[in-house]
């Protein structure tokens, strides 16, 4: 069985970067001898082909494509006059509303997938219902099953009709991350004297930074030996204006910013952390939360993809709906005086381990790959009787 991953974003992507979805399900394939080759749009004129993974004699290929680009979309149109595609059982795309996902759905029906993330339509929204109006009855009838990243994203997809939904979040490549409880003593800051509140990912509004440093202004004005360790960059009008609010807010000496830090040194951050926060306004799912939960530092989160997928309330995390900046401080507050909180901190962990690895995250999609392979086989002897 061979598995197409198409991603039909014109967002260049860096290969070397560790979290890259598709890249993360198609190593865990390989592992499990399926073989998965993954489309990125090429910026440069000619296809070029990448060789990223090798489990035993099973590659995953990496084929860098030139696209046209339209709006948020590339579509791949050499693919389709070369025959690219009938190589492949399935194909798999990212979103029901893109272009590629429309054209594949025309031609390739009983091959596709749909794995679909985003639960709210932002600044595309004139868009998302013009291509509603025009396709999505087209798209509901030949899209044979929808795997979602979230919960939040299968109710919005139920909404407009979809039906074969399984949601199943997004995996961890455990791989590519150390794992601190094989480590000893290797925190980056004083732990005798200060408490820890870590944030990773863009420093923008929508990640709600301005809201963090409320938050933290609160805090301090109850526990004084507090820090904020922020780790992530952003729009440089933006991150002034996050720095000036600090010091106009007066936290600005509590806080600890590094812009960027390599993958393989972050689970440092993670064990000096005492709680991680993700205030995020809208987030598809958000690979900060799985790190976190991985490495069993207490999290706090607003109701996003991500957190309503992973999180179980008081129970391995915490999710705030509102953005209560009295209640945000609160619950940090109980987190950082709470010594009995390893339960919590295991359950986190185990949480991820059991179900939100890539490994265990591809056994669900083989089930479906290999039905609709099954599929497609009938239907070739049907139509050549």
């Amino acid at each position: 069985m061979k598995i197409l991953l198409v991603r039909g974003s014109s967002q260049p992507v860096n290969s070397s970067f560790y979290n890259l979805q598709e890249i993360g399900l198609a190593r865990a394939l390989a592992k499990k001898n399926i073989k998965c080759d993954i489309v990125y749009i090429n910026s440069e004129k000619s296809m070029k082909k990448e060789t990223v993974y090798t489990f035993k004699d099973v590659s995953v290929d990496i084929y860098w494509v030139p696209g046209l680009r339209i709006f948020k979309d590339a579509i791949y149109v050499n693919l389709f006059l070369k025959g690219f595609f009938h190589d492949y059982d399935i194909i798999q795309s990212a979103e029901y509303n893109s272009i590629m996902t429309l054209l594949i759905s025309l031609l390739y029906r009983n091959k596709l997938i749909v794995y679909h993330g985003p639960y709210d339509e932002g600044r595309h929204k004139k868009i998302y219902k013009l291509f509603d109006i025009l396709f999505l009855n087209l798209i509901r009838k030949n899209t044979k099953f929808i795997f979602t990243k979230s919960i939040l994203a299968e109710e919005y997809l139920r909404q407009k009709g979809f039906k074969n939904i399984e949601t199943i979040g997004v995996g961890l490549d455990i791989e590519n991350l150390r794992d601190k409880n094989n480590e000893s003593d290797e925190v980056l800051f004083n732990k005798d004297n200060f408490k820890y509140i870590l944030y990773a990912g863009v420093l923008e509004d929508r990640r709600n930074i301005l809201f963090i440093l409320e938050v933290l202004q609160i805090i301090l004005k109850k526990k004084e030996n507090v820090k904020l360790i922020i780790i992530g960059k952003g729009e440089e009008d933006y991150v002034k204006k996050a720095f000036d609010y600090a010091e106009a807010l007066g936290v600005g000496n509590s806080i600890i910013h590094h812009e960027k830090t390599p993958q393989k040194e972050m689970y440092k951050y993670y064990m000096t952390a005492d709680v991680f926060i993700f205030p995020s306004k809208m987030e598809i799912f958000g690979m900060v939360l799985l790190e976190s939960m991985f490495y069993g530092v207490p999290t706090v989160s607003s109701y996003n993809g991500g957190a309503c997928t992973l999180i179980e309330h008081e129970s391995n995390g915490y999710i705030h709906k509102d953005f209560n900046k009295k209640e945000w401080a609160s619950r940090i507050i109980e987190i950082l005086d709470n010594e009995n909180i390893e339960k919590l901190k295991q359950k986190s962990k185990e949480t991820i381990l059991a179900k939100y690895t890539w490994d265990t995250i591809a056994d669900r999609f083989i089930e479906k790959y290999r039905f609709l392979a099954s599929h497609n086989i009938n239907v070739r002897k049907d139509k050549s009787n």
